[in-house]
């Protein structure tokens, strides 16, 4: 979607740019939390934990844009809430809380 032609572009909606933009730095640091959860090291858990957080602050934002009016896809809304279910769920069970 960001560096596709301009088809692609047009195929996808009413993207907001912000989610766009955090959607694709925040795969670089999915890939950095798998590999510190598979290396069952202490900082997995806390890039989990931030990944979700930050995920929270994207669709608080999207809310945002999408209550002044401006037009988004909804499937975004479901996409931000999927990917904080994940990210919430993992950081849990990668916690020491959670592993008991």
């Amino acid at each position: 979607m960001l560096f596709g032609p301009e088809p692609a572009r047009t195929l996808a909606g009413d993207v907001v740019p912000f989610v766009v933009w955090f959607n694709f730095f925040a795969g670089f640091a999915y890939l950095a939390a798998a590999v510190g959860l598979w290396r069952i090291r202490p900082w997995g858990h806390r890039l989990a934990l931030a990944i979700a957080v930050a995920t929270a602050g994207a669709a608080v934002i999207f809310t945002v844009v999408a209550a002044t009016g401006t037009p988004v896809e909804p499937r975004t809304g479901g996409a931000l809430a999927l990917r904080l279910a994940v990210w919430g769920t993992i950081a849990w069970f990668a916690s020491p809380r959670g592993n008991t």
